[in-house]
């Protein structure tokens, strides 16, 4: 899982810490995400189930987990390399599944080295394909993480906008 629980409720502790948002209200909206997290995730299963034969979709599966690979030995370079090439893999699969999932692990790349506005960036670029691509798991980690990124810039107006999103 790249986006795991444990890093939304470290997200969620430094908004309360912050005093932007109640603690109760917080509790009651992870366990409102949770719920469609999982909803979310039978659906992205049904739907990567019927690409399975297309071989675009199945090199941009491999670089995925090629990237996840890389960064697993702290390789990030390379995992951003194989996540690029696994976004215009998936382009070219016509089925879009995995588009907002490559940019949410390439603006996690850009957030690990510390090149926040550029993790912004492709963030809302990928939160931007919610419409054409629809995938409620990815979407609601993207807006987690841009809420993260807004901690890091000191952006708390944008970031209560992004909560709010998700």
């Amino acid at each position: 899982m790249t986006v795991g629980f444990g890093l939304m409720k470290d997200r969620i502790r430094l908004l309360v810490r912050k005093n932007t948002v109640r603690e109760n209200t917080v509790r009651k909206y992870a366990a409102a995400v949770m719920s469609a997290l999982i909803a979310a995730l039978v659906v992205s299963v049904s739907i990567y189930a019927g690409d399975e034969g297309n071989e675009a979709f199945s090199r941009a599966e491999e670089y995925m987990r090629q990237g996840e690979r890389y960064e697993e030995e702290n390789r990030f370079g390379d995992a951003l390399n194989s996540y690029i090439n696994g976004m215009m893999e998936g382009e070219k699969s016509g089925s879009g599944v995995n588009i907002m999932a490559f940019y949410k692990k390439i603006g996690n790349i850009y957030g690990r080295f510390g090149d926040y506005g550029r993790a912004m960036n492709i963030y809302e670029k990928g939160y931007s394909l919610r419409k054409q691509y629809p995938d409620r798991k990815t979407e609601c980690d993207i807006l987690f993480n841009l809420v993260g990124m807004c901690y890091f810039t000191d952006d708390v107006a944008k970031a209560r906008h992004y909560y709010t999103l998700a």
